[in-house]
């Protein structure tokens, strides 16, 4: 159950291990924690950790960089937090499925 949670699932049906790397993000701004959560199989979250919120172009460019290493043009939102907390056996994971399957 919890390695499904960790999978990737593209609008054809599927799903992959999500690889992205810090550059992707740390390139562009000051990012101290990020977290993807796919909601919905066309939409990602991104939650962002940062010491201030990022401008629109910024966050462009992440959903860019994003879709490019995903291999999929998803819709990104963007939810800045406090603190992304460690999942239920205490690993930090940096993406998350909520979908139905997920």
């Amino acid at each position: 159950m919890g390695r499904q949670r960790n999978m990737l699932t593209l609008p054809s049906g599927d799903t992959m291990w999500p690889s992205f790397h810090a550059d992707l993000f740390l390139s562009v701004a000051r990012v101290r924690q990020l977290q993807l959560v796919q909601r919905r199989v066309d939409e990602i979250e991104v939650k962002l950790v940062v010491p201030e919120a990022l401008t629109a172009e910024q966050e462009e460019k992440i959903a860019e960089n994003l879709a490019d290493s995903l291999g999929h043009p998803f819709r990104f939102w963007f939810a800045y937090v406090d603190e992304i907390p460690t999942g239920p056996g205490g690993k930090f994971e940096d993406f998350i499925s909520k979908l139905p399957n997920g």
